[in-house]
């Protein structure tokens, strides 16, 4: 074969991801223009590459890993994957071997040749087949191209930068010339051409003129985006194009692109630009910008977001490296957009109005204020308090349950939490009244409906009530009980109208707190007073952690938000933890994040003195305080009026507890104690304490305000030592 092989049309003729396909080299995931797969160099990831990083197609017929920064074409994949043999070391036996293989799977069996002929791909394997490997002349086979081209070669530190390229051709130095670009800072520059396998005819640009670090390649015709393709052809990323003109004290311009960088350059300006992402300075940029001590430092970026954007990261980049904010500025494009379009520029900017608008330009530009983690753009609403009308909570039972917000019951197992929801319920469907603060006991209801035997309670219409046209619904969504067997005889037993109480059929199918477009959906169509979640763990969906703080957090968030749209009470009942805290609010199953983001929250017990009762505890809520209140539900359910426990009560033996009198019989002893005149606080403590029938200190606080009994200051003698005493008004 006196032909060489034309290894650019060979690459150009093969799909990249086919040649992937067909070598078996792994799953390939779809990624837009582009597919994903495992680095085939897995040994140069900290993982092993597990999530994968290697973007195989696209429009450059490349696949590239962006953290080994290694690039392989067709050919250079065949060598890498078929023969084992790592391409920049490629000898002469594979590459024949590769590009034959190459020919006979996708080029019907021929391989194309420099002089436009073919040769027969057999032929190629069988001649390269028994050959001993041997170095193609010690040059290293660079991914971008299977055959470097040209001359001079570019060394840094007496060795090879590959590729090496040609001197700029006519084509390249007319499109320079459109940026404004003269010839001497062209050749000054020393730019070249080089021809692409997959990109084509472009120009390379080196970061310095003598012996630079890095080579980076721009193609000469542009895409379907109207912009030209580059790629990092090799050398150090980290290098800054136009480096060299950085010198101490100066002032510095930092620019995004090398034609506008050597535009400055021919206009007097020390200029960089970073040679791998145009808006992305990497720290030892930075540091080599702080090190040369500029006097000044213009980030003149192009005239749009992305722009602002770029000069932001920039100037925040400079400041965590030690540069002084005081001496970065950003350009400002307001006078100068003549031409309005997006992307406006350095070389726009000298094409259109001359170099003096770009020397006005740079000189003018203002001091940037950079922001450290947003865009400048950003912008929060924010409320004015001023201006914010101070809203009346709507109670569904004061002050236990508010309408339009988060509610937690918080109770044992086989505590009677079910009977409450379902008794709440029966209140609403009837718009009976709740049980009050003072007695404990619904407010004028009617007897029959919550089993009150007392003569004195009266049936009479709900104060928080609505006309029994128009009586809301109440939504019960239980998740463990048996609908007809437990759900239905509990309502039997209730004085309720059971045609507004609603039970959806489909709790199996998604119908949980993660799933907010199901929970507004039936919000929507019934329009509830309450919605009722029993219990918890099962409403929560299955990927939520109850444990997690955050997790809780993001999944009540929504569910808040349509209880304060629609005005509904949400009760979520929860189990109490199997964990012996001291703090009440510690004692409900899952994260405290459930406790942080009710708005009230109930607890429920049982009497240790007599297991049939439990006992109601408001350990959370909106704005007031609250008298435990108790309830029986043996067979049906019964109001019993206040009660004297607290929830530090709950779970004491008989014996352990103190023996308490009743509000009446302690109304009775503090009015007989006081009316002979005021007697010191911490006296009458001590004394009802050493009664036969002990009256707590909590009860005496609740009789003293049920009876406006009043606390005055006293002192004795000159000295002014006194104390507090308590007195009948």
């Amino acid at each position: 074969m006196s032909q060489p092989i034309n290894t650019r049309k060979l690459n150009e003729s093969c799909d990249i991801v086919e040649v992937w396909k067909a070598l078996a080299a792994g799953p390939l995931k779809k990624s837009g223009d582009h597919f994903l797969a495992t680095c085939i160099r897995p040994q140069n990831h900290a993982h092993g590459d597990r999530n994968p990083s290697l973007v195989v197609g696209g429009r450059k017929n490349i696949a590239w890993c962006p953290v080994c920064n290694f690039y392989w074409n067709p050919l250079g994949l065949v060598a890498e994957i078929h023969f084992r043999i790592r391409q920049e070391t490629m000898t002469s036996d594979i590459f024949y071997k590769s590009c034959a293989w190459l020919g006979q799977r996708f080029l019907g069996g021929y391989v194309p040749l420099k002089d436009g002929t073919e040769a027969r791909a057999d032929e190629i394997w069988k001649k390269n087949n028994e050959k001993h490997p041997a170095p193609m002349q010690n040059k290293k086979y660079i991914p971008l191209s299977a055959e470097p081209i040209g001359k001079p070669q570019l060394t840094i530190n007496n060795t090879q930068l590959s590729p090496s390229f040609e001197a700029l051709t006519k084509e390249a130095f007319e499109l320079l010339h459109t940026y404004g670009l003269n010839n001497e800072i062209i050749l000054s520059s020393k730019l070249g051409s080089y021809s692409h396998s997959s990109l084509g005819d472009g120009i390379v640009y080196p970061s310095t003129p003598e012996n630079p670090r890095a080579l980076k390649f721009k193609s000469i015709k542009r895409n379907e985006k109207g912009k030209r393709s580059c790629v990092f052809l090799s050398g150090d990323k980290t290098a800054a194009f136009g480096a060299h003109t950085l010198k101490k004290s100066d002032a510095l311009v930092i620019t995004g692109g090398e034609e506008k960088c050597l535009l400055l350059h021919q206009l007097g300006f020390p200029a960089v630009s970073p040679l791998f992402g145009e808006a992305n300075l990497y720290d030892v940029q930075a540091e080599a910008i702080v090190k040369a001590a500029p006097s000044r430092v213009v980030l003149a970026m192009d005239a749009d977001p992305a722009g602002k954007e770029g000069a932001a990261r920039i100037a925040r980049k400079l400041i965590q490296v030690g540069l002084p904010a005081e001496r970065i500025a950003s350009v400002s494009w307001d006078n100068f957009l003549l031409n309005k379009k997006n992307g406006y520029d350095l070389n726009d900017l000298f094409r259109d109005q001359g170099a003096d608008a770009v020397n006005q330009l740079i000189a003018s530009a203002p001091r940037l204020f950079p922001t450290l983690f947003c865009s400048p753009d950003a912008r929060e609403e924010c409320w004015n308090m001023a201006d914010v009308e101070p809203m009346d909570i709507d109670w569904l039972w004061e002050p236990w349950i508010p309408c339009g917000m988060l509610t937690i019951l918080t109770g044992d197992p086989n505590a009677g939490k079910t009977w409450l929801a379902l008794q709440l319920c029966s209140i609403i469907s009837k718009g009976y009244s709740f049980p009050d603060s003072e007695t404990g006991y619904p407010s004028s209801s009617i007897n029959h409906a919550f089993g009150v035997t007392s003569p004195t309670h009266h049936p009479q219409p709900a104060t928080h009530g609505t006309p029994p046209a128009c009586l809301p619904a109440c939504l019960y969504l239980t998740y463990e009980d048996h609908l007809r067997a437990t759900i239905k005889k509990r309502l039997n037993t209730m004085d309720a109208d059971q045609s507004r109480i609603l039970v959806p059929k489909n709790l199996d199918g998604g119908l949980r707190l993660d799933r907010p477009e199901r929970i507004e959906a039936l919000l929507r169509e019934h329009h509830p007073r309450i919605i009722i979640f029993d219990p918890l763990t099962a409403a929560l969906g299955e990927r939520t952690n109850m444990n997690s703080a955050e997790e809780v957090t993001r999944l009540l968030t929504p569910i808040i938000k349509l209880a304060e749209a629609y005005n509904c009470a949400f009760l979520l009942i929860r189990h109490q933890s199997k964990a012996d805290r001291d703090k009440v609010l510690d004692r409900g199953m899952g994260s405290i994040a459930f406790s942080g983001m009710a708005r009230s929250e109930i607890m429920l017990g049982r009497d240790p003195e007599d297991p049939r009762e439990r006992i109601l505890f408001l350990i959370k809520c909106a704005e007031k305080e609250a008298q435990a209140i108790s309830y029986r539900c043996d067979g049906s359910f019964e109001w019993c009026g206040l009660s004297d426990l607290s929830p530090q009560d709950l779970g004491k033996s008989t014996t352990s507890r103190q023996k308490t009198l009743t509000r009446d019989q302690a109304e009775q002893w503090l009015v007989s104690r006081l009316s002979q005149g005021p007697v010191m606080y911490s006296i009458i403590i001590e004394e009802a304490s050493q009664l036969d029938d002990p009256i707590s200190e909590r009860t005496l606080r609740r009789v003293k305000d049920f009876l406006n009994i009043k606390s005055i200051r006293m002192t004795q003698g000159n000295n002014g030592k006194g104390g507090w005493y308590w007195a009948l008004s």
